[in-house]
């Protein structure tokens, strides 16, 4: 096969939505084997770049596009997802395309089912049926060519977000006719174990000599992985070339025109008052099941949760919500809430910003208005304007928009209108509005897992500075559970270290990577409350 061979060009695209341009006169093409990293600021054209080479109704719906590409050197006319696929291209989204009803084997082999024949003819395929065995065993074979176990039984809606995004992997590579791989942010919820393991995997692909374009916010694993680098911004290329050329400085430069400041947190003693703790603490969250967590929480710290994928750093979010059983005790100021709904418990001063924030953080069809105010409506009935008449008063619609303009500011979302639908905001004001309506239920405790999941290098940046400031001028507690170590070193007092659901370590965010990795690992690790 001929690597230097261009599998897919793309001429002068460009595209406007009424009259803004989100796209204009980008060109690149992608040679047998490549792979192309594109990156780029929130907001810059990626998504749009990606619907149309995957053909998503979107595009057609909104006056389709301006430009050219091709596939071979044959010209792809403005089509659907199905065309799309027919030419060898597959897409793994950074939003799931998984139907949460079905099996994981079901959504691996959809649309390629194996199927056997009534006649054993194959002109008589309506007389026919799923082979549930075969299908089986080649999901099953898919998902060992990327490291994992899982029961191809069980269903989507049962498994962790980071399963989810390994069989959303599995079901793009679960073809023999793929040319061409659309990844889009695959590595933002998995830790650096897991990507490495990952990156491996992509590479073995491209050395197969099917394409790859892949687009991640994750930087290092841009210049480690692509042969070549497109930076947009504002619909614009403004890079374009040889990863080897390229330095990490530069691309988040190019990305956002501008230096960008990283967030540190400053040096501090915090007095050991306990206001939550753990006691033997489970969760049964498949996938990711919290064995056992035995913690104390000190009051205005920022304590940092991280496992490797699977291991349980997610389940602590999910139990404090209800969503999983739990199992152990859990104290609140010297409280038992063990037994407290969510509900109470938010009352009691504790909120919770789970990591799948489109599934269970945000009502993506409403308002931002609506979104912010929606825990503090539910709970407090705090925009009402008759708050003893609870769910019969109308809401206060003025205080809630005082409230709006006053979270835009404090974290600088950036949106048109407080009426527009929270679906059409990048994700990093996405995560804001989410972490908007969290804070104006006004709390002492707040559990976020994975806040930087999925928005830009600026915007992470600047998400760590305001969490931050509202830990040190808002007195809020921080319990933050996160695949981004880095991270949790820059801002957190201490960082737990799970390990097969239980806590291996406790760390500070000094200790060096040998005593993290040994931590993450299962064989060595220390308590250290200090």
């Amino acid at each position: 096969m001929d690597q230097n061979k261009t599998l897919l060009k793309v001429t002068d695209l460009t595209k406007h939505y009424d009259a803004e341009c989100a796209l204009k006169d980008v060109s690149f093409e992608v040679k047998r084997g490549e792979i192309l990293g594109i990156v780029g600021a929130n907001g810059s054209g990626k998504s749009t770049l990606l619907n149309i080479l995957y053909g998503h109704p979107v595009i057609k719906n909104t006056g389709g596009y301006m430009g050219e590409f091709y596939i071979e050197g044959v010209k792809i006319k403005q089509n659907e997802p199905y065309d799309v696929m027919k030419l060898g291209i597959g897409m793994v989204h950074q939003e799931f395309a998984l139907f949460n009803e079905l099996t994981v084997a079901e959504n691996i082999k959809l649309c390629k089912e194996h199927t056997r024949s009534i006649t054993g003819l194959n002109r008589y395929q309506e007389l026919s049926w799923i082979d549930d065995e075969k299908n089986r065993q080649s999901a099953e074979e898919t998902l060992r060519t990327l490291g994992i176990s899982l029961d191809t039984s069980s269903k989507i809606e049962s498994l962790s977000t980071t399963m989810k995004q390994f069989v959303e992997l599995a079901r793009a590579l679960n073809r023999e006719d793929l040319k061409l791989l659309i990844l889009d942010e695959p590595t933002a919820m998995l830790n650096d174990v897991d990507s490495k393991i990952l990156m491996g995997l992509i590479d073995k692909v491209a050395k197969k000599g099917i394409s790859v374009i892949f687009v991640s916010h994750r930087l290092e694993e841009v210049l480690g992985i692509c042969d070549s680098v497109m930076v947009l911004r504002d619909g614009n290329c403004v890079n374009y070339q040889k990863s080897e050329m390229c330095t990490l400085k530069g691309l988040a430069n190019d990305m956002v025109g501008a230096q960008i400041k990283r967030s540190e947190k400053n040096g501090r003693l915090i007095d050991k008052e306990v206001i939550m703790k753990f006691d033997a603490y489970k969760v049964a969250y498949p996938g990711e099941v919290l064995e056992e967590l035995t913690l104390e929480v000190y009051k205005n710290e920022i304590i940092g949760i991280t496992s490797l994928s699977g291991h349980g750093k997610l389940a602590v979010g999910k139990g404090l919500m209800d969503f999983y059983p739990t199992g152990g005790r859990l104290w609140f100021k010297g409280e038992n809430i063990t037994e407290l709904s969510c509900r109470d418990r938010f009352r009691k001063g504790i909120s919770v910003l789970c990591e799948d924030r489109k599934e269970v953080g945000l009502l993506l069809e409403h308002s931002i208005k609506d979104n912010i105010g929606f825990t503090a409506n539910q709970v407090f009935h705090q925009y009402k304007k008759y708050p003893k008449l609870k769910i019969l008063s109308p809401l206060n619609q003025k205080a809630l928009a005082h409230s709006v303009d006053s979270y835009k500011s404090f974290l600088d979302i950036k949106f048109q209108s407080m009426k527009q639908p929270v679906k059409q905001l990048s994700g990093g004001n996405q995560q804001k509005v989410a972490l908007a309506r969290c804070l104006a239920t006004d709390p002492e405790v707040l559990i976020i897992s994975e806040p930087t999941r999925g928005i830009d290098i600026a915007a992470k940046e600047k998400l760590l500075d305001y969490l931050r400031i509202i830990n040190e001028k808002n007195n809020v507690t921080l319990i933050i559970a996160s695949s981004e170590l880095e991270e949790l070193q820059r801002l957190c007092d201490r960082i737990v270290v799970l390990s097969e659901g239980k806590c291996q370590a406790v760390l500070p965010p000094t200790a060096n990577s040998g005593e993290f990795g040994l931590a993450l690992s299962g064989i060595g690790g220390a308590i250290n409350n200090d």
